[in-house]
């Protein structure tokens, strides 16, 4: 699904026009290349084995990201809220299987955009990629 500029949070808009001073237009095509992602509560958004692919935007709900250790105990790593960004960040910049779950604690409304969609903007926008190598893996928030 589509990302309607209405439903988001002012952080999300923030983040992108304030902080990295995207134009209207850059902006548009950032948000282009973004698409709504529904996960119900108590669901999965990630699996540890799951290749992470996308970045994530929690722009409605809650989840929490945990790993399981070799002793079948859970870790809670951390819970993301509205404003957040998730995913296995070292499954996406490696390409491998990750050992993360990221599980809907509410109802989620992610706004997800693909590696390939992202690297395809470096191009157009070369900001993002500056941004994203000062920020390390995760996005920060607004």
């Amino acid at each position: 699904m589509s990302v309607r500029a209405s439903s988001l949070q002012q952080a999300f808009v923030d983040l992108f026009t304030r902080e990295l001073g995207l134009s209207e237009s850059a902006f548009d095509l950032l948000l282009s290349k973004f698409h709504v992602e529904f996960v119900p509560k108590r669901f999965f958004y990630l699996k540890a084995g799951d290749v992470s692919t996308h970045k994530a935007y929690v722009n409605r709900g809650c989840s929490r990201s945990y790993a399981i250790d070799a002793k079948g105990k859970e870790h809670v790593l951390f819970f993301g809220f509205e404003d957040w960004w998730l995913g296995d960040f070292e499954s996406y910049e490696t390409r491998r299987p990750g050992k993360q779950f990221v599980q809907a604690v509410e109802d989620l409304e992610l706004l997800c955009i693909r590696r390939d969609d992202l690297e395809s903007l470096h191009a157009s926008i070369p900001v993002l990629l500056e941004w994203e190598h000062q920020n390390g893996d995760a996005w920060p928030s607004a």
